[in-house]
Formats: C-alpha cells, structure tokens, sequence
C-alpha cells in the first residue's frame, strides 16, 4: 500500500496511510481466526487503474468470540511510476437477519 492509502470501513473508521494500515493489522490479526468468501467479482480496467466490486462473506472468531457478516467492497489498485499499489478499499456490511 501506498504512503497515501485510504480505507473506509463505515461509521467513524477510515484509515490513512500505509503506516495506519500495517498497525491495525499488527492489532486485529493476531486475534483473529476466520474465512472469508467472495462472490460476484466485477472488474473495471482502465489505463492506470482497475477497480474491483464484489460481495463478501466471512466466519470466524475474535478473541476467541464467534461472528458472522457478510457486505459489498469496493478496491482500487493504481499504476503509479511502473508500480501497480493497492491504493484504495471500501466496504459496507449488509445486516443479517
């Protein structure tokens, strides 16, 4: 990911930055045991990006807390000086019913 990396997860989360990103990593990760599946992949080529929607849906545990959700993402990765960068992730949870 590049210095200027954006995510935004929904209600008050959005991460800047590669060394943010790396971080929350460092503190979810460790605690966290799931799988996760895609569907509906779709995506958009243009000259110096792709962009990527698709449907996401993942079970697990964290901290040992079992969970379940599933949402709509959105990623876009940039050619930037010859290098392509994952530059960009949305995504939107759907509740469950």
């Amino acid at each position: 990911a590049p210095e200027d990396f954006i995510e935004y997860t929904g209600g008050n989360e959005i991460h800047k930055g590669k060394k943010t990103l790396l971080e929350t990593a460092k503190m979810v990760f460790p605690n966290l045991n799931f799988k996760a599946t895609l569907s509906e992949i779709n995506c958009c080529v243009y000259d110096n990006a792709v962009i990527v929607t698709y449907y996401w849906q993942e079970e697990g545990t964290y901290k040992g807390i079992p969970y379940s959700r599933k949402g709509v993402a959105t990623d876009v990765v940039a050619l930037r000086n010859n290098i392509w960068y994952y530059a960009s992730h949305h995504k939107t949870e759907i509740e469950t019913k």
